[in-house]
């Protein structure tokens, strides 16, 4: 019989019931419920006309000037199609025109777009509009070089975002796994930067490994000395005014708030509001964790499902077991995940990572030093084979995970269960 006491688990469409082992339930760890806001255009304006640290967005840019729009590529949702015209309408109020104005796809590495998926992604009435781009960090042709940060990282950035009078940065604040938060400063390092620019920077989070033997400040929801953030706000300071729209959608994907002005305070504001919502104290670590992603599309791939186990790795014990519910049907999102796992160890995939680094190296890397710290039973759809490369254990239910994960733990063992762990930051307060 099911413990009523818990929650269903998402787990891609649909939901799982299951009976916890024996042992001590340390809590459910739940955000607080983030509503949406009441009215979409209200908040937008509202953000846009009385922003934070910065003129009003209709002040910003004036008649004449070359205006360039950073978005987010098709890997992140902001709402782009209700937000742009609210966006560009501010800018035209300043007098600025049409033919003034431009948006740049900030993909940093990630695949490139079709024009129909431009289209789609800002809505089809700014797109017949507004001049679309999409940058290409491998261009080095269309890139120029506006400094070197202390840690050496030279800056080549796009050049029509570069040459611009103006930049406004739209962008989505969420958690990240090294970089600390996404959105802000990021929609130019790694957005709109050039692909050795956006390797330097994230090498950084070696220089931690070799110092530390793991991420101390590189990791999810932390700034402070965190060497790829503040790597990045070099970079962005070294170029000129910059208007920054930062959206926070509510884990049912609404928008819930909207924090625009300077790039840098706007951002932090949004920071902090994510973390009264999504950060999760505890007292103490536990030997088990159930973890769901949150379901379709929070668990659609291995790259989602990770996130998951990320931000539960935060509370669960050295050598403690780690279920995992995500469903991941569309596997590894490139063959290249499959060729980084085939490295082996962690030591060996680090190895690797200072030959060449890339992301999606190192988040195998991630996920394999996970494998090596826990033991990981993960309920997935996705290739098992693949799941052992990385040294899990794929089970086709929660019951084989439970009955799995008994044979690693001690009886009695004390239990979090982590409904969102897509969205939730559990963090222990030791």
């Amino acid at each position: 019989m099911k413990d009523s006491s818990l929650p269903a688990l998402n787990y891609g469409h649909s939901q799982l019931s299951f009976n916890l082992p024996p042992g001590k339930l340390l809590g459910v760890l739940e955000g607080l419920k983030m509503p949406p806001a009441p009215d979409f255009s209200a908040a937008v304006i509202d953000s846009l006309t009385q922003p934070i640290g910065a003129p009003a967005l209709n002040d910003f840019a004036k008649e004449g000037e070359k205006i360039v729009i950073c978005v987010p590529d098709k890997t992140r949702d902001v709402k782009l199609p209700k937000l742009l015209p609210l966006v560009i309408s501010e800018i035209k109020r300043s007098g600025a025109h049409d033919d003034d104005i431009a948006i740049v796809f900030a993909r940093g590495t990630h695949l490139p777009h079709t024009r129909a998926e431009q289209a789609r992604l800002v809505g089809q009435e700014i797109a017949d509009r507004i001049e679309l781009f999409d940058h290409d960090s491998e261009d080095n042709s269309n890139l120029d070089k506006v400094g070197i940060t202390s840690r050496g990282n030279e800056v080549w950035v796009n050049k029509m975002v570069a040459e611009a009078d103006k930049r406004v940065l739209i962008s989505g604040i969420n958690y990240h796994y090294f970089a600390g938060f996404g959105g802000g400063r990021k929609m130019i390092l790694p957005g709109v930067c050039g692909y050795q620019t956006i390797q330097n920077n994230h090498k950084l989070v070696l220089e931690e490994i070799k110092k530390y033997g793991r991420r101390t400040y590189a990791v999810t929801g932390n700034l402070t000395k965190n060497p790829v953030h503040e790597d990045m706000l070099e970079a962005i300071h070294m170029l000129g005014p910059t208007f920054a729209v930062n959206v926070l959608l509510n884990p049912e994907k609404k928008l819930a708030k909207v924090f625009s002005g300077d790039v840098i305070q706007s951002h932090l504001v949004g920071c902090e509001t994510l973390n009264q919502y999504a950060c999760v104290p505890v007292k103490e670590k536990a030997d088990l964790v159930i973890v769901s992603a949150g379901g379709y599309p929070k668990d659609i791939d291995f790259v989602q499902a990770h996130k998951a186990m990320e931000n539960a790795s935060y509370v669960l014990k050295d050598g403690g077991v780690m279920v995992v519910l995500a469903e991941a049907e569309q596997g590894f999102p490139t063959a290249a995940y499959l060729k980084w796992a085939q490295l082996g160890r962690a030591s060996e995939i680090v190895d690797d990572l200072r030959r060449q680094f890339l992301i999606s190296k190192h988040t195998i890397y991630a996920a394999v030093k996970k494998a090596e710290t826990f033991k990981i039973i993960w309920v997935t759809k996705m290739d098992y084979n693949h799941v052992k490369q990385m040294q899990m254990i794929p089970v086709p239910s929660m019951g084989a995970a439970l009955k799995e994960a008994q044979k690693y733990l001690l009886p009695e063992p004390s239990i979090y269960v982590i409904p969102q762990g897509y969205n939730t930051l559990a963090l222990p307060m030791l």
